[in-house]
């Protein structure tokens, strides 16, 4: 809910996301040796905010962070959950992995 979904899409988030990650591969060895938890806040999210989200989005999403990044993905936890969306959320698990399926976390 941080961005304003009329004035930026899902797609610069994830590129500011990517961003980020690139810097920490190539400036913090601790990063590289302990692995990321992400930790995702979801309070003031819309509705508006999810309708940017398509399979072939997640699908390419799922293929950075699993196959394409070094970094290690140790946990990720979504943190203020409207009601609904570990139902919405696990339409997108088929593009996860087990292993990181098993390392997802929900907080109502």
């Amino acid at each position: 809910g941080i961005f304003n979904p009329k004035l930026y899409t899902i797609q610069d988030a994830m590129k500011i996301t990517t961003m980020i990650l690139d810097i920490n591969l190539n400036e913090d060895d601790n990063f590289v040796v302990s692995g990321q938890v992400c930790i995702l806040d979801l309070s003031g999210v819309s509705i508006k905010h999810f309708t940017q989200y398509n399979p072939v989005f997640v699908k390419k999403m799922m293929t950075i962070t699993q196959d394409a990044c070094p970094g290690r993905l140790k946990g990720l936890h979504w943190i203020n959950c409207p009601k609904g969306f570990e139902t919405v959320f696990n339409l997108f698990t088929v593009f996860m992995n087990e292993k990181n399926r098993s390392r997802v976390c929900f907080c109502y």
